[in-house]
């Protein structure tokens, strides 16, 4: 062990073995900063990043809805259109609407997702179905655990279904079955949606033909890298424009589309997320110049209690380095 080393563990330990209170105080206000701050990084970044894998693994990553709240009509053709891109892993035509749900005295407003049965396990990573089967059938219905806990349903259970009401317009009540129970790992998912056949929900609403929109889904991480899925934005954008191009020269009128992506439609969500991360940031921010304090008195004060060592040691030869 060489002379400065030896001498800087001494002066850790002073005369008669007795720890110096001022240097351990320093010493656990620097160490508890330090975990602070990595703790809490670590404990944010999770947090976001579970929170966000959630709604990725359920919500589409990008929607193409049409101007005006009017349906679109070629959703086949536009479907097929865009399975084509590269980093598009599912392109699912659906009529998503807010209905009534209703069991005994108790009455819900969840959003019917109305889907193809073939395409249902493809969009939504949900997992395996806590009762029951994931299979849509005719006048059949898919709902959340936490739904069926708060409405006393389970498989089998008949519910009444309706449709809102519109302006001159009444829809009949109807008998669905529930055949399936899922778990998303979300409470509000797994309270506010309920998944059915796409005829029957078109039958519900009384359309004859058409969607309300088509999601298309990603791979995540291309979903959250920037660069990756700009390009997968552009080549969508780009694809719409030919369908649009395509009809016009058919005689058809082009629809006007909107793209929304998965950031603009939970933008409130995130926009808290980053609030929250600023100001934990801030916070961290705080407690780091707290122990930079605790450091700088540490010096200080043993600065000017070691100034006659200090003295000899130079007069030693000592550099400064070493001292």
């Amino acid at each position: 062990m060489n002379l400065p080393i030896f001498l800087a563990l001494k002066y850790f330990k002073p005369k008669r073995s007795v720890a110096s209170v001022i240097m351990c105080v320093s010493i656990i206000g620097v160490m508890l900063g330090v975990a602070v701050v990595v703790i809490v990084r670590s404990v944010m970044t999770g947090f976001g990043d579970e929170w966000r894998e959630k709604i990725l693994e359920f919500k589409p990553h990008v929607s193409i809805v049409s101007q005006g709240g009017a349906l679109i009509t070629n959703e086949t053709e536009l479907a097929d259109q865009l399975r084509g891109i590269a980093n598009v892993t599912c392109v699912t035509p659906e009529v998503d609407s807010r209905i009534l749900f209703s069991y005994g005295e108790r009455v819900q407003a969840p959003i019917v997702i109305g889907i193809a049965g073939n395409e249902f396990r493809k969009a939504y990573k949900i997992g395996e179905p806590i009762a029951g089967t994931f299979e849509l059938e005719p006048d059949s219905l898919i709902i959340g655990y936490e739904l069926a806990r708060s409405m006393g349903v389970w498989v089998g259970s008949s519910v009444t279904v309706c449709a809102p009401p519109l302006p001159n317009e009444v829809y009949l009540p109807r008998k669905w079955k529930v055949t399936g129970i899922f778990s998303s790992g979300h409470y509000d998912y797994d309270t506010g949606y309920v998944i059915a056949d796409i005829d029957s929900v078109r039958d519900l609403m009384g359309i004859e033909e058409g969607v309300f929109a088509i999601h298309i889904k990603t791979p995540i991480n291309v979903a959250v890298d920037n660069k990756a899925f700009t390009s997968v934005f552009n080549n969508i954008a780009d694809a719409l424009k030919s369908s649009n191009l395509r009809r016009m020269n058919s005689g058809f009128r082009a629809p006007s589309y909107r793209v929304i992506t998965w950031r603009e439609a939970d933008k409130h969500l995130f926009d808290a997320l980053a609030v929250e991360t600023n100001m934990t940031a801030i916070l961290l921010l705080l407690i780091s110049i707290v122990a930079l304090f605790c450091v700088m008195n540490t010096l200080l004060v043993l600065t000017v209690q070691k100034t006659p060592e200090i003295g000899l040691l130079k007069a030693l030869g000592f550099s400064k380095f070493s001292i």
